[in-house]
């Protein structure tokens, strides 16, 4: 875009600006056009959020920020001939492809090195997203009002699905906080363990004792940890279909098998369960009629996910995708071919705004506010959880003024 270093707010629709066709100049009006426009969306037969790792970066940190803390302590194996550009994911993939060919070669001279690399990148990973106390009281409270604005949504509508490639557990902390039920794919209470089959249940309660009539719970979320947590395991025993446990209170161990990232080289891989049942709840869900995905925070990394959202919009006619992104779009090479696309079902978000002088602290990297950051638009772009109290309280303000006004 290169118009961000002055502020520009841009609202694509296929590849059309929305402020430069209706000549919208002000921030403010900006602002109120976008307001609008999602708030819409929230009355969609079915609603899904896609959420990157641009939600939790201000606790957790990005890849490349891993990548740095962790590259000097990595014991010896062949990084530097991987092309990963500090991604993490990319670097896993093609040691654990490493890892499988020696496994299976008389060749195990580099065996144990990729091993130590591997089990150094993940634990990189599980310590940076397995945050706690002070550092994590920002980034949960905009989880928490995130989930509060969600809960607005007409009850009568299907559940809102949340899609999410963060190890992290954000989600579960704020709908625990905020006494939301969620299903996120497992069953069992003392020992809990992956059944996809959750994911076709509701959470119910009984209307009447004495019919059996059932009323499906108001708040209640579908989650799907499209790569994974860190407090997923792997675990062989016996007399269970699935051997992915959920754990609570994690602790990284050498010896256990995180499921923090598909390998197609493992069972519990992008092509096994758990993941191929998720990436096959993503593909449902998109595929529904009358269906919006939102995604924040999401650079388009990832092929698989990006393959299922196209397969979505030239399949399905109403399916529609609505993108903030926080990097401009000309930036990345993924967001600008689906600009180009010229689909206008396809929206496009992005700008930054000019802090307030007392937001700004007096330094100089504060001074923008990119509308994108997943704060930014949980405050103001989703729905107003005073909404409904605001507009009766005018509704009855109009009134009794009118009654009074008709006693004179």
């Amino acid at each position: 875009m290169g118009n961000n270093e002055n502020n520009q707010i841009n609202f694509y629709k296929g590849k059309n600006n929305v402020f430069d066709e209706n000549e919208v100049k002000e921030k403010d009006k900006q602002i109120e056009v976008i307001q609008k426009d999602i708030v819409k969306i929230f009355s969609s037969s079915h609603l899904s959020f896609l959420l990157g790792a641009g939600c939790s970066d201000e606790s957790v940190g990005t890849m490349n920020s891993i990548w740095d803390s962790l590259k000097k302590d990595l014991p010896e194996c062949p990084i530097n001939q991987i092309e990963h550009n500090k991604n993490l994911e990319k670097l896993l993939e093609v040691l654990y492809a490493r890892q499988f060919y020696l496994e299976n070669t008389e060749n195990k001279n580099d065996l144990e090195n990729i091993k130590k690399c591997i089990n150094k990148i993940q634990k990189g990973i599980f310590d940076k997203c397995n945050v706690k106390g002070n550092d994590v009281k920002e980034t949960l409270a905009t989880y928490q009002s995130f989930y509060k604005k969600l809960m607005y949504r007409e009850n009568a509508l299907s559940k809102i699905n949340i899609f999410t490639t963060n190890y992290d557990l954000f989600n579960e902390k704020a709908m625990d906080d905020l006494v939301i039920i969620y299903c996120n794919g497992f069953s069992g209470n003392v020992n809990r363990y992956f059944n996809p089959m959750t994911f076709n249940y509701a959470y119910a309660e009984q209307i009447g004792l004495s019919d059996k009539k059932y009323h499906v719970l108001d708040k209640y979320v579908y989650l799907y940890k499209l790569h994974g947590s860190i407090n997923w395991i792997e675990e062989e025993k016996e007399n269970t279909l699935f051997k992915i446990k959920e754990v609570q209170n994690p602790k990284f161990e050498d010896n256990k098998n995180y499921i923090i990232y598909p390998t197609p080289l493992k069972q519990s891989n992008s092509f096994g369960s758990p993941y191929s049942d998720l990436f096959r709840e993503f593909q449902k869900k998109l595929l529904l009629q009358d269906n919006i995905l939102v995604v924040i925070g999401y650079s388009f990394a990832d092929e698989h996910i990006n393959n299922i959202i196209y397969q979505a919009l030239a399949t399905i006619p109403k399916f529609r995708l609505i993108v903030f992104s926080y990097a401009e779009v000309e930036e990345n090479n993924e967001l600008k071919k689906i600009k180009d696309f010229d689909d206008p079902r396809v929206w496009i978000i992005e700008g930054k705004i000019k802090k307030e002088p007392e937001e700004t602290n007096n330094q100089e990297k504060d001074k923008n506010q990119n509308i994108c950051d997943f704060n930014y638009i949980v405050e103001n772009f989703l729905l107003d959880e005073n909404e409904d109290d605001k507009n009766l309280e005018k509704t009855l303000s109009q009134y009794f003024n009118k009654g009074n006004n008709d006693s004179r």
